[in-house]
């Protein structure tokens, strides 16, 4: 075994306990004092994580056994006395009970590890090679996209090793360790890419292996080469319904359920869909990252404004080329918009808050609802300004240039060499490649809270397509403003409130639990409770901060929440159908 400065090992006993156990080890010949740091946050979810909360048990101590002082400075950094000391031994207990694609999880089937947020670091080894040793079932396979040495201790352990070249290289390599691990995959430009499946699926390989083999290679074509020799998609699929994903350079992990539906449509395009997504952050924001993330700070938060760059590009191109090579259908990759499109008319934070605000407060809210009407999504609002982006290049281009070109050159002018791009340098690149200037747009939806509505619709009328708005047909969403879940006891929770409407006029807040209608319990159907009412006039029964209040409403025939539909133009033009077709295949 060569020598490391960085050593760790991770043992796995008694897993029905969930507790990870921790070593790690570090010459300490030349320094007095060493500096432990576990990432506050993992790249690809723009929080804090507060993962020091799992651990449990720190210790430290020297070649001897002799236990070394320490002290913790904040809440994932700790500070070891070392001033005689050759070597320095760190040990804790990492409780790793929660999954989903960013998380560490142990039981009885699997050891699941993203080292992002159980891997502490020395500080002054950040860039220094490591070696890790995993003490493993012997019949467990491992699903990653390092490659180890496997030997076998006893009749029932082995030992898997593996190095990394420095600490931000090992926290980008999460695994799956597990007997039951099902894998297959394909190749293109002798590039080779892994299908990994945890969890009970049936799955239909052929259609798996033709689909992901399709829209890899628009990938491919889009960006002209790959960063790297192989990828792994690595699936946790759970039970119950679930959607997730997290980008890494040389792989993805993915949560998805429920596994007994997986080859259904609606889930399977749910995995095409994040799948596809995933892969494009290869690219971008694994390559092509802001200045603001170039390189990561696993110490505290990376604040940028351009957040509808690395994920709302993202999520725009994540289902456009699944349409465009022809995985999707127009009918499907439609429905992927429209639903954008209701999340943004839905969302009042749009009247509030620019996705650029949002966007460097994702540290602050940014994956919680937040209070009301604050803030947009990154995903969803720059999803729009990318289609929009998109179609304002080739409008002004006459369909030889396009959003394309913006991504592959930022790829080759900055993702290769390891250079960070910010706003004017993108703005530059707009500027170049369409021959127009950027400045309105720049101010009015990326800086500012502009309605976009009126610019999607020329989008939309560019390549042939209405976009209208029909009225709800939840009759307490468009003659009230109500937007309610059913809760578990049957009451309906008021979510959401149209501003200035009927019920928000009324004093109905966010949080109120309606129980009645003139009287009458309501059951689970409210719409229909709602279409039986003959009067203009009704009162609703409600309890708000745990009073009970009732709640007298005057009908109207005002459509509060509307429905976003998009569908082909009647005597659509030829230019329109050759804007489409341009649109609509590889460039």
């Amino acid at each position: 075994m060569s020598f490391h400065n960085l050593k760790y090992q991770l043992t796995f006993n008694n897993p029905h306990r969930q507790f990870i156990s921790i070593t790690f080890e570090f010459d300490a010949k030349d320094i007095s004092t060493a500096h432990i740091q576990l990432p506050s946050w993992r790249p690809g979810r723009y929080e804090l994580g507060n993962f020091s909360k799992n651990i449990r048990n720190f210790c430290c101590k020297d070649e001897n056994g002799n236990n070394l002082l320490f002290n913790k400075l904040n809440k994932d950094l700790w500070e070891i006395d070392c001033p005689s000391t050759n070597k320095v031994i760190v040990s804790y207990e990492y409780y790793a009970s929660e999954i989903n694609a960013g998380s560490t999880y142990l039981d009885e089937s699997q050891v699941y590890v993203n080292p992002v947020n159980c891997f502490a670091y020395p500080v002054h080894l950040f860039n220094s090679e490591l070696e890790v040793e995993l003490i493993l079932p012997k019949k467990y396979e491992i699903a990653s996209s390092f490659t180890f040495n496997k030997t076998f201790i006893d009749a029932e352990l082995c030992s898997i090793k593996f190095s990394h070249s420095n600490f931000d290289q090992l926290a980008d390599s999460p695994f799956i360790c597990s007997d039951s691990l099902q894998h297959n995959f394909y190749e293109i430009n002798s590039i080779k890419f892994h299908l990994w499946f945890q969890g009970i699926a049936n799955l239909d390989w052929n259609l798996l292996l033709r689909d992901f083999y399709v829209f890899t290679n628009e990938q491919l074509n889009l960006f002209k080469s790959f960063p790297g020799k192989e990828y792994h998609f690595i699936f946790q699929i759970l039970p119950t319904p679930f959607y997730h994903g997290v980008e890494h350079l040389n792989s993805t992990i993915i949560a998805l359920g429920p596994g007994n539906k997986l080859m259904k449509k609606e889930i399977y395009d749910e995995l095409l869909g994040v799948s596809c997504h995933e892969l494009f952050h290869v690219w971008n924001v694994k390559k092509i990252r802001p200045t603001d993330m170039l390189p990561y700070d696993f110490t505290k938060e990376n604040y940028s404004k351009l957040g509808f760059i690395y994920e709302g590009i993202t999520t725009y191109y994540g289902d456009y080329l699944l349409y465009r090579s022809g995985v999707f259908s127009e009918h499907d990759y439609l429905l992927t918009l429209q639903e954008q499109i209701q999340k943004h008319i839905d969302n009042f934070g749009r009247k509030n808050y620019s996705v650029a605000q949002s966007s460097f407060d994702t540290w602050l809210d940014g994956y919680v609802k937040g209070i009301p009407g604050r803030k947009v999504s990154i995903y969803t609002e720059g999803c729009l300004i990318a289609f929009m982006i998109d179609i304002s290049i080739r409008k002004s281009t006459n369909n030889k240039r396009s959003l394309d070109d913006v991504m592959r050159t930022l790829y080759s002018e900055f993702g290769l060499k390891n250079r960070g791009y910010d706003l004017n340098s993108f703005k530059n690149m707009l500027e170049n490649i369409s021959n127009e200037k950027w400045d309105d747009f720049c101010n009015d939806f990326i800086f500012g809270t502009e309605s976009m509505i009126s610019r999607l619709e020329s989008s939309f009328d560019f390549l042939g397509y209405d976009l209208h708005f029909i009225p709800s047909t939840n009759a307490w969403e468009s003659a009230l403003g109500i937007k309610a879940d059913l809760n578990a006891n049957g009451s309906y929770i008021v979510n959401a409130i149209y501003p200035n409407s009927k019920a928000d006029m009324a004093g109905i807040a966010i949080g109120d639990k309606i129980i009645a209608m003139n009287g009458i319990e309501l059951k689970s159907d409210w719409n229909d409770s709602f279409n039986l009412c003959n009067d203009k006039n009704l009162t609703l029964q409600l309890f708000s901060k745990a009073k009970f209040k009732e709640v007298n409403l005057e009908l109207s025939q005002t459509d509060y929440y509307s429905r976003a539909v998009i569908s082909r133009k009647v005597g659509i033009s030829d230019v329109q159908k050759n804007n489409n077709t341009a649109w609509s295949r590889s460039n």
